[in-house]
């Protein structure tokens, strides 16, 4: 069953993280971070995004990973 998600009128929320949940297979990989990816067709679905996502897979992001591939982006944060 969902929860519904509710936010003050003026708050937006920026991203949301889904889990399902079931019995792991015998031949199941384990895993120990999160694995992010855009949406399709998403503004964030572009070559650099999807790097930073590579690097996530297996290590923290650093700035300077940012950086390089991002140099202009601009967080609204």
């Amino acid at each position: 069953m969902f929860l519904q998600i509710s936010c003050p009128p003026e708050v937006a929320r920026k991203s949301v993280a889904i889990y399902y949940m079931s019995d792991p297979r015998a031949d199941a990989v384990v895993r120990y971070k999160a694995s992010f990816r855009p949406r399709p067709g998403s503004c964030e679905e572009t070559f650099e995004y999807l790097q930073l996502c590579k690097i996530r897979d297996h290590e923290r992001l650093e700035t300077e990973d940012v950086q390089k591939w991002m140099p202009n982006w601009n967080p609204r944060w």
